[in-house]
């Protein structure tokens, strides 16, 4: 399905039948078809463009039902680059649309299995991490991790530092997750630099969580944690890393008002020490204090 045929079928461009089978057996939003147009633009005829630009002013795309073998067999007229691209975005948007796909034909079961599909298939939903005793669940977790899936990488980096005292090989599942671009690996990665209180550390998770507070990230990255520790065995102990609680700001620009959650800032909110050291002591109290 690969190489200079699918190229050539590429060129040639598909017809409205293809990419309507193409999409069968999933009920997806007028969201994705939208993502589809835009990555599937060069790539298709201009009829087949047409056909889903109708289809996103719609607002579900119905499943397609009946005559299975006759979908499969257009299906797999198409190149499999193709088909793993829109298995990839369609997995992203959820894993139901994923296992729903891999039903409805069987040309659309072996390209699931691709890397590619694994890596960016959506966890939503999901348990932190799969019960021993559900086999299909972990092989599936299992794969998205070895595949490099951003969202697998975190969930198992938490849970190899903070569960399963693993620190070493929790902070390389960060790493890798930051490397995908997980903003929530970050933050954890920042935090965890930061109270060792080394220096170079120090600096790097600074800059790290920088970041995250100028784009205004930080507060949902500690909430999603909140919620992922919640649902594990919490066995860390701090002791082991951390020095002090690191102050950034010498000069204290920040206060805390009552009983209040979260911190304001009043008197200087461009200060980026000060915002950093308001989420660390909100990082300390909820993960370190009180653990």
């Amino acid at each position: 399905m690969r190489g200079a045929s699918s190229s050539r079928r590429c060129r040639l461009g598909y017809g409205r039948s293809s990419v309507r089978n193409l999409l069968a057996g999933v009920c997806v939003g007028s969201s994705l078809i939208a993502s589809l147009a835009k990555r599937m633009a060069s790539r298709i005829s201009h009829s087949a463009r047409r056909l889903i630009m109708h289809m996103k002013s719609t607002s579900k795309v119905f499943l397609l039902r009946g005559k299975a073998n006759k979908n499969c067999m257009l299906v797999k007229d198409l190149p499999g680059d193709l088909i793993i691209d829109i298995l990839a975005l369609a997995a992203g948007t959820s894993h139901t649309n994923l296992f729903n796909l891999k039903l409805s034909c069987k040309v659309f079961k072996e390209l699931a299995e691709e890397g590619h599909v694994y890596k960016h298939v959506s966890l939503e939903n999901l348990p932190i991490i799969p019960w021993k005793h559900e086999l299909e669940a972990s092989l599936f977790f299992d794969r998205c991790i070895d595949n490099g899936n951003p969202e697998a990488l975190y969930r198992q980096g938490v849970v190899e530092l903070f569960s399963r005292k693993r620190r070493e090989k929790g902070l390389q599942h960060l790493r890798d997750a930051m490397e995908a671009g997980h903003l929530g690996a970050s933050y954890l990665h920042s935090m965890i630099s930061m109270m060792t209180g080394k220096e170079e550390l120090v600096k790097q998770g600074f800059q790290l969580l920088t970041r995250l507070c100028a784009i205004q990230k930080a507060r949902e990255c500690r909430e999603k944690l909140d919620l992922a520790t919640n649902h594990i065995w919490f066995n860390y102990n701090w002791s082991d890393t951390m020095t002090d609680l690191p102050k950034l700001c010498a000069e204290q620009h920040w206060k805390r008002i009552g009983w209040s959650k979260e911190y304001e800032y009043f008197e200087d909110e461009s200060c980026e020490a000060c915002r950093c050291d308001a989420e660390i002591s909100m990082f300390f109290d909820r993960f370190v204090r009180n653990n």
